[in-house]
């Protein structure tokens, strides 16, 4: 098993890969391709930046087919919400409209943020005679936050089924693995920002964070993520939040919730994170991390997964 054969390519808005050892070059191009198809159909079907998407017919009032994906994307998010006291929401796209919408070129008031947030509602769909529609006028919904983590674990599970044993799946620096590459007893991933990798072992890596995605109001950055339940733009206290858990999605949801800390004290990033191995950048630039996650870092040398 001394060959990984690696493939790139682009989709969800990133770039994404995929690497695989112990099967020829041919099995593993066959594979790679169907998975590939696979999350491009869904991308089409469940993205609300594709016109025609499930999604996007929702958020315009209509009531579409109840599809299996969709279904098993609410009851994730669902989890979410509750893991996270109610500040991750998949129904908080009026929220994120709020404060990114092009148009929107003051702060916004807080009976504007009062007015999205009352469109926050818990039980967001209603499921009918084998169709959907949302619950009220003007609600919207965004799997963003864990859709892509839901990707890599339908993905790994995809080529896990087909017989391939050794495998990492990698969505824009979300990341799940099976097996072992060549010579390791996992697989080695780079951890952001630093020059160093860690050892995943049939398990996820997801990072979040606040300085890439998001825009400038009246000179203050706004960043992507929203607390639903303050209804304002993550402090910045945590910009940027990386956990290791048993699935990507698991670990994206804790990732997301630590960027949206009001105190970067320890206590309160431990009663946040899990108990997970947890690496954090702070405000201040200063790195924090679990004795589980730093005592496995080791210095790069040569290519990480």
């Amino acid at each position: 098993m001394n060959n990984v054969h690696g493939f790139r390519f682009t989709a969800l808005g990133c770039t994404g890969r995929i690497r695989i050892a112990g099967t020829s070059e041919a099995e593993a191009q066959r594979v790679v391709i169907d998975a590939v198809g696979w999350l491009r159909d869904t991308e089409q079907k469940l993205s609300r930046f594709v016109a025609t998407s499930l999604v996007s017919r929702l958020n315009r009032g209509e009531v579409v087919v109840a599809d299996p994906d969709m279904i098993e994307l609410l009851a994730l998010a669902e989890q979410a919400t509750r893991q996270t006291a109610g500040r991750f929401h998949i129904a908080a796209a009026p929220l994120w409209k709020l404060w990114h919408d092009p148009q929107q070129t003051t702060w916004p008031s807080q009976t504007e943020i009062q007015s999205a947030l009352d469109r926050c509602v818990n039980k967001i769909a209603v499921v009918e005679q084998g169709h959907m529609r949302l619950t009220g006028v003007g609600n919207a919904i965004d799997f963003g936050g864990i859709g892509k983590e839901w990707c890599v674990e339908k993905l790994i599970t995809r080529i896990s089924q087909q017989g391939i044993k050794h495998v990492l799946v990698e969505l824009g620096g979300d990341c799940a693995v099976r097996g072992h590459q060549p010579q390791r007893e996992g697989w080695a991933v780079l951890l952001p920002g630093v020059a160093g990798a860690i050892i995943l072992k049939n398990e996820a890596i997801a990072t979040s964070g606040l300085g890439t995605r998001g825009r400038w109001l009246m000179g203050q950055w706004i960043p992507h993520l929203i607390d639903a339940v303050t209804g304002k733009p993550a402090s910045g206290m945590v910009q940027s939040a990386s956990i290791i858990a048993p699935s990507c999605v698991v670990a994206g949801i804790h990732a997301s919730d630590l960027c949206l800390l009001l105190d970067s004290s320890p206590v309160e990033i431990m009663a946040r994170h899990g108990n997970y191995p947890t690496w954090l950048r702070l405000q201040n630039g200063a790195w924090w991390g679990t004795t589980a996650l730093t005592t496995g870092i080791y210095p790069v040398a040569g290519q990480a997964a």
